[in-house]
């Protein structure tokens, strides 16, 4: 998934954002690169809570851990 891709994901209803945010970390790692600024940028302008985002974001570093493994 590529940042316009989790962008869009932020944007729309999804049964499992936690799932989707593990997968754009797991494509981060993939390619040894991960924005994080870009990652809070994107997170502005939505309705989530602090706790929430900061889950999002630990999905997104277990991801990236993963993928950069692989």
């Amino acid at each position: 998934m590529v940042y316009s891709e989790f962008c869009q994901k932020l944007k729309e209803d999804s049964l499992d954002r936690e799932l989707d945010m593990y997968n754009y970390g797991l494509s981060c790692g993939l390619l040894c690169c991960i924005n994080l600024n870009g990652v809070r940028v994107a997170f502005e302008g939505h309705k989530f809570t602090k706790a929430e985002v900061a889950s999002f974001v630990s999905k997104i570093v277990s991801g990236y851990c993963k993928g950069a493994k692989a």
